[in-house]
């Protein structure tokens, strides 16, 4: 017989969860749909719905995590059973988790058309706070992992998958890698979605798998960190704490100990973006003159490579003041640049454009991690870790069904949490204990202690007007079945106009009182995201002649820019002298480098001479003029 649906489940209550281990799912065309849920459990399932004679349509999925968040999906078999390859049907799909910590660790997904599919947002206002997809094995599959989206504020997943360190901090997912004579795509993500993908070393590990090889090569960056893959050992089973309690101090160690790391990193951090201080960078960048280029310049460099993306963003808007070489400098020495939509947006947006050569320049900082990158990567996965270790904890007491105090462990470990969802979720833990003077007047005082982004405050105003229905269905003892006209209108406005958990809520109250109409969405990758690795390359060297070298500008005060004028050279040698036939400098230009600044601020004014050399021989001579 065939299901339509084997769980499903419209949660309009945190307090209330999921548990959903060891079960083997056949004959359905959606197995488990789970909406508004906090903190499920869901480990150790086959997935096994469509069994090779069942007619499988675009929308048939194994799992989807509609609006949840702090899940754990872990040791889950996801495939079809068809034979291979004969990729069919949707693996996971997890739709608007919203701006938290959540990861899908350590499953298995076989022979599906797209495996796992994060659509919507799944990430924060801070693009290291989000999803991460980690340690998933992934067989036969059309499509391994597809980050997609419809309209909606900050789409995508976190933007380091993975982080720089030792082997248990790398992404360590396994792909299909198409050697099945799939042609579709191992990792694709969207513009608005950038991503780091921190992997082990194929070579090293003997596991080509570990990186994907077809992926959106605009919006992903594959970067090798040289470490060996074990899954034993890179990919270490979770230790949840269980409702027993037996691993509660486990948990509460990594608390304090991701902790102290994270906050050690950020102190590290703050100190070196800007020189320690973005405003006054900023401040300086803005306030500079034509004659300051040099000077800005040098404290830009001597920033580098820690600049952030605002302050590289005024700098490149100074064009009266930089010039485009020295804007290329400060960009190739932030490698950062080259991944940043808003900073390339720039790039483009000058009204004196770049050449290709300076933007090719650029853009090969795509291929390799920044030391600026290294350490966000490290902060947010310290504080991924602790985020995780805390779900555990938080699981541990809602699962707990034994002990009566676990509520109330529960409620002073949310007292004891700064984060502002925890703090939604404290609200609803008190009102669970019809303590609603207290939640009412937490959710109040939230506005002085929290200075809200624009998705915080949406967020805030939603949980308000939830919170207020329900203690008026409290007080008037009725439950959902007892709401007002009044009230549905506020749930079906709730419900048609916002994406976080309060309109999800709001959704299933009306699905489960009113038949709402609602078909949870499906948004498949766009077409053309089969894409192969593609390198930048800078022109090949040129041969030069005198006429095709510049230097400028001339008169100069701080600084003149060398510019080979067809192209990059290896072994390019300037040479300064001055009035007498003195020599004063020799610099050999870096390799497969176009342009030069060539610093004369330490120079006494009066004329010099450039010669450039190559292969030691002079190609052009010129004069300058330093002044005052």
């Amino acid at each position: 017989m065939l299901n339509i649906r084997g769980i499903c489940s419209y949660y309009h209550n945190p307090e209330r969860t999921a548990i959903i281990e060891d079960n083997e799912f056949k004959a359905n065309l959606r197995s488990i749909y789970l909406s508004g849920v906090l903190e499920s459990l869901v480990t150790g399932n086959v997935f096994n719905p469509w069994d090779g004679t069942i007619p499988v349509d675009e929308d048939s999925y194994c799992m989807y995590l509609d609006h949840c968040t702090d899940y754990t999906v872990e040791y889950n078999n996801f495939y079809y059973a068809g034979s291979e390859p004969d990729p069919t049907g949707i693996g996971l799909i997890i739709n608007n988790s919203g701006q938290y910590y959540n990861e899908i660790y350590n499953n298995t997904f076989i022979n599906l058309e797209y495996a796992t599919l994060a659509q919507g947002n799944n990430k924060s206002g801070d693009p290291d706070v989000g999803l991460i997809v980690k340690c998933n094995d992934y067989e036969y599959n059309d499509h391994d992992i597809a980050v997609t989206s419809d309209d909606v504020p900050l789409p995508g997943i976190a933007r380091n998958q993975g982080a720089e360190g030792p082997h248990t901090m790398q992404a360590g997912n396994r792909f299909s890698l198409n050697d099945n004579g799939i042609h579709e795509s191992d990792y694709s993500t969207i513009r608005d979605a950038l991503i780091n993908y921190f992997h082990h070393d194929p070579e090293d590990s003997e596991e080509p798998r570990v990186r994907p090889e077809f992926y959106s090569t605009d919006y992903i960056t594959p970067l090798n960190q040289g470490t060996k893959f074990k899954k034993s050992e890179s990919c270490q089973p979770h230790s949840s704490g269980g409702s027993s309690g037996t691993g509660r101090d486990e948990q509460r160690e990594k608390i304090a100990t991701n902790e102290f790391k994270a906050d050690s990193t950020l102190a590290i951090l703050t100190a070196l973006v800007d020189g320690g201080n973005t405003q006054l960078l900023e401040q300086e960048v803005l306030q500079s003159m034509p004659p300051d280029a040099y000077d800005l310049y040098m404290s830009l460099m001597g920033k580098s490579p820690y600049l952030s993306d605002s302050v590289m963003i005024s700098a490149i808007e100074k064009e009266n003041v930089l010039p485009n070489v020295l804007i290329k400098d400060i960009l190739v020495a932030n490698p950062q640049a080259a991944k940043s939509n808003e900073v390339m947006e720039k790039v483009d947006e000058k009204s004196n454009p770049m050449t290709p050569e300076m933007i090719a320049e650029i853009l090969l900082g795509k291929y390799f991690v920044a030391a600026k990158e290294k350490l966000e990567s490290q902060l947010a996965y310290y504080r991924h870790e602790r985020s995780t270790a805390l779900k555990f904890l938080k699981q541990s007491y809602r699962f707990d069904t034994v002990n009566s105090w676990a509520h109330d462990s529960l409620v002073y470990l949310l007292e004891s949490e700064l984060g502002l969802k925890e703090k939604f979720e404290l609200v609803f833990a008190y009102a669970e204990k019809d303590n609603w003077t207290g939640a009412i007047n937490l959710l109040n005082s939230l506005p002085a202690q929290y200075s809200f982004n624009s998705y915080q405050q949406e967020l805030y105003d939603d949980y308000s007007d939830f919170i207020s229905i329900m203690y008026d269905l409290s007080q008037a003892g009725t439950g959902v079945e007892g709401l007002t006209d009044l009230q549905k209108a506020t749930l079906m406005q709730l419900a048609d106009n916002t994406r976080n958990i309060a309109g999800a809520y709001a959704r299933n109250i009306l699905i489960e009182t009113d038949n709402y109409p609602y078909l949870e969405p499906v948004i498949l990758p766009e077409e053309g995201m089969k894409s192969a690795n593609i390198i930048f390359d800078l022109p090949d060297p040129k041969t030069f002649t005198p006429e095709y070298v510049k230097v400028y500008p001339n008169p100069a005060k701080d600084y003149v820019i060398v510019e080979l004028m067809k192209g990059n050279v290896d072994g390019a040698t300037i040479k300064v002298f001055d009035n007498q036939g003195r020599p004063v400098k020799v610099i050999e230009m870096p390799g497969k480098q176009q342009h030069y600044v060539l610093p004369i601020d330490d120079l006494e004014t009066g004329i010099y001479y450039l010669k450039i050399e190559m292969n030691g021989k002079t190609i052009e001579s010129k004069k300058i003029n330093k002044i005052k």
